[in-house]
């Protein structure tokens, strides 16, 4: 059996792109991708593909632990919740224990530049934790 990749956020803007760019590569087959994401009849057009579309929110650490099921490689695209302290962190690391979870080998992660202690960026404290959970 291949290995399974899986992208969350598959039906955002990079979700899309990463989907995209690896279909084209020709390495690996719509069948070994994994698109999690909030809405999959967004996805329709990869599912056509061969790609398996599967429902998936970072709020629900349930219904992403089923998400992530196989899953080999994980990239987690980080979300965009920035407005309420604290839940950007959380939803990571249900993405992170969900990827741990499902026995992945490998965990990508859209961090930022430097997110250390030093940093001015409001939003750093969530992608350093982040990166302390992978």
């Amino acid at each position: 059996m291949a290995e399974k990749l899986l992208v969350t956020g598959a039906s955002g803007q990079l979700g899309r792109l990463v989907l995209d760019e690896l279909l084209a590569s020709g390495s690996v087959e719509g069948s070994d991708i994994i698109a999690v994401t909030r809405y999959p009849s967004n996805l329709a057009e990869y599912a056509d593909k061969g790609v398996e579309v599967r429902p998936g929110s970072f709020d629900e650490a349930l219904v992403l632990e089923a998400a992530f099921t196989d899953a080999n490689r994980v990239l987690i695209i980080s979300t965009d919740s920035i407005g309420e302290l604290g839940k950007r962190l959380e939803q990571h690391e249900n993405a992170v224990a969900a990827a741990k979870n499902a026995g992945a080998s490998h965990i990508l992660y859209t961090s930022m530049p430097n997110p250390g202690p030093e940093s001015k960026v409001l939003f750093a404290p969530d992608h350093r934790g982040t990166e302390q959970a992978i």
